[in-house]
């Protein structure tokens, strides 16, 4: 089951500010800002259900209402895929939703394929244009510093329109990302009917593919779905229970 799973990403644009001067160990302070950075464009799929979408300033809302509809897709989804989403696309939707008094939910299940990568994987990368590279699922669309320059400076609609087909493309190969790689790593929530259920996508067509007992003497059993390869474990003692309880 995949069409409550949200990918997304975000694209924002710089703060404008004074300065007097540039170059490395130079700080520029708070109050040399004259306007605010902001999200221009938001790219979303439901995973499995065809090609990403986008909406942009100027064509599609505002940024207030921008931001209100992806709170909203948040809000629907059952957990939400993003790279660098909880370091990056998380806070900064927080941030702009806590500025125009847009209400949204204290926590949401998350996953952060760079997280991921970086925990329990040793690539030469984790960043996203290699790993699509080196699964070959294709490449990020080049962009220029001119273009957030033209977004940021004249709300330049072609170049909204360069920068969403290029942030369609990170959310279309993400969850090619994701849909690969999942059965490598932790599945973020459980849709099982039971605990030999996959958690992932409630198959029952489930196998027990090792049992261990822990260092504290507790008995684990690992199980894997034979539909889509995603491993889960859970107590011995859970599992004989159920059986039971089934029994």
């Amino acid at each position: 089951m995949s069409d409550d799973i949200l990918v997304w990403d975000i694209e924002t644009t710089p703060n404008i500010g004074f300065f007097w001067g540039a170059g490395f160990k130079i700080t520029i302070l708070p109050q040399a800002i004259i306007k605010e950075r902001q999200i221009c464009v938001v790219g979303y799929k439901w995973l499995g259900q065809g090609p990403a979408r986008s909406f942009t300033w100027g064509k599609d809302a505002d940024e207030e209402t921008m931001v209100k509809k992806t709170v909203g897709l948040l809000d629907r989804a059952r957990y939400s895929v993003a790279h660098f989403g909880d370091s990056f696309d998380h806070p900064w939707l927080r941030s702009r939703a806590m500025y125009y008094g847009i209400p949204m939910a204290p926590h949401y299940v998350t996953v952060d394929t760079k997280k991921l990568f970086s925990r329990y994987t040793y690539m030469n990368s984790n960043k996203l244009d290699y790993l699509g590279q080196y699964f070959e699922l294709g490449r990020k669309i080049s962009t220029s510093y001119k273009l957030w320059v033209r977004i940021t400076t004249e709300n330049h609609q072609p170049s909204l329109r360069e920068m969403a087909r290029y942030c369609r493309q990170d959310v279309n190969m993400l969850g090619e990302l994701w849909e690969y790689a999942r059965p490598w790593f932790p599945a973020p929530d459980s849709i099982a009917r039971d605990v030999a259920c996959c958690p992932h996508c409630a198959g029952s067509n489930t196998i027990i593919s090792k049992q261990r007992r822990t260092a504290a003497g507790h008995d684990k059993i690992q199980f894997q779905c034979r539909d889509c390869g995603q491993y889960h474990t859970v107590a011995k003692s859970r599992f004989d229970k159920a059986k039971r309880d089934a029994g």
